[in-house]
């Protein structure tokens, strides 16, 4: 797991046959179910989206969502960094050659949910097409991001960020936006250091007393930082 200002790539949240078999059901249910991805897009982001998406009402569709969402919501590592309250939206989408998304933010509320949290599972890997990097703005600088196949990236929905254009092959990820349960981003950043370092100290008997008393500061921040 890396972590860089929770910037954070979880690898293996789905196996490769996991995603094998989710690639298979949406080829067997044919082109019907996508659909054009600036009809999700609003305002100056939907002149800069250049995608294809899956028909989130479809039946195949929501069903993948529907297990890939409790997948997430089972991983200790997304738990720890996310501290997730409700997915506000998951979707399917492909960039194939001469796709991309320019610049933009992702909304602050979709379907009266808050985005505090975006997320980007990949279901290609990163050899199966050229370009397609998700290019985060940082404070410090620009990062591109071309992540494993089954492989999660999240990051605070407050960056501006960009997915380059796809020059061969197919970019398939499903993304995704959450509310937190801490609305904070500082804040989520002390209890994902907490989270890690009590982690590393859970097997070690001789510091069971350190252990616990870091476990007992968790909770306070929980209890004063929650929604």
């Amino acid at each position: 797991t890396l972590s860089t200002t929770m910037l954070l790539n979880v690898p293996n949240i789905l196996s490769s046959d996991e995603v094998d078999a989710i690639v298979k059901t949406l080829n067997e249910a044919g082109s019907s179910i996508w659909q054009d991805g600036s009809s999700s897009a609003y305002g100056m982001a939907k002149k800069v989206k250049k995608n294809s998406q899956c028909d989130p009402k479809h039946p195949v569709v929501r069903d993948i969502l529907e297990k890939v969402e409790t997948k997430l919501l089972n991983d200790t590592a997304f738990i720890a960094a996310a501290r997730p309250d409700k997915f506000s939206r998951l979707m399917i989408n492909a960039y194939r050659p001469g796709m991309s998304y320019g610049r933009h933010l992702n909304a602050s509320y979709i379907g009266d949910i808050r985005t505090d949290i975006s997320v980007t599972l990949f279901l290609s890997s990163p050899t199966a097409y050229e370009g397609g990097d998700l290019v985060m703005e940082t404070p410090f600088c620009e990062m591109s991001i071309k992540g494993e196949k089954g492989g999660v990236f999240l990051y605070p929905s407050t960056s501006f960020h960009r997915v380059e254009e796809v020059t061969s092959g197919t970019r398939l990820a499903i993304v995704g936006w959450l509310k937190s349960r801490i609305k904070q981003r500082h804040h989520r950043e002390i209890l994902f250091d907490l989270e890690r370092t009590l982690h590393k100290l859970a097997d070690d008997t001789s510091q069971q007393a350190h252990y616990m008393n870091l476990l007992g500061v968790k909770n306070r921040l929980l209890r004063e930082w929650g929604e």
